[in-house]
């Protein structure tokens, strides 16, 4: 019996592992495609980047809500939650205006924010509707497998938030790079986006290291 129930364990943590790759990688088929055959320019990359950080976020405070509905709490959650959430916002809503000023077009203070606002009317209107999806029905998944309205947990529900700024913060430091020094600056951008999905799948696959 034991071994059954080890076995049903392993196949529901090996589909969870594979539907996590599989939002992985359809989540960054959007900026690859973007890139390869829209020809995007760094900043549409750069704000598409922000603008799935913003989702990520949001994604995280509906995450600490069901956590303490379904009593996840660790002894130090009381506490830190709040600060996590606290770093997660400052740095993606502040670093992500600043990526905005410092990449963005034009010398003005709003000029980024108005060139992202022409973007999501845009080119960047229905991949960013796509990727608001794919994080929709990730987040659905993790907060089910905790085991909410009295269900039996299956896996812990934890913030996406933290090891997500990395990205970013990669990601919005070295678009500009690749693309204005690099002798191809779309083999460069790709190169980013094939760099952010390792890093997320890395994420995925880390605890089975």
């Amino acid at each position: 019996m034991d071994r059954e129930n080890d076995t049903h364990l392993k196949r529901r943590k090996i589909r969870a592992l594979v539907g996590d790759t599989c939002g992985v990688v359809l989540g960054n088929a959007v900026p690859a495609y973007g890139v390869i055959f829209w020809n995007w320019a760094p900043f549409s990359l750069i704000a598409l980047y922000i603008l799935e950080g913003v989702v990520v976020l949001a994604g995280d405070y509906i995450k600490a809500l069901f956590r303490k509905r379904v009593g996840q709490v660790e002894p130090n959650f009381q506490k830190t939650p709040g600060n996590l959430l606290f770093f997660e916002t400052v740095f993606i809503l502040f670093f992500g205006s600043f990526a905005v000023m410092v990449f963005g077009p034009g010398e003005e203070f709003g000029i980024g924010f108005i060139t992202i606002g022409k973007l999501l009317s845009g080119e960047l209107q229905a991949p960013l509707l796509y990727l608001v999806v794919i994080r929709t029905v990730r987040l659905v998944r993790d907060i089910w497998a905790a085991g909410p309205f009295g269900l039996k947990p299956r896996a812990p529900l934890a913030l996406s938030g933290g090891g997500w700024m990395f990205l970013l913060f990669f990601a919005v430091m070295l678009a500009p790079l690749l693309a204005r020094t690099g002798p191809n600056p779309k083999g460069g951008l790709f190169a980013l986006v094939a760099l952010k999905t390792a890093g997320e799948l890395l994420g995925v696959w880390a605890p089975l290291l």
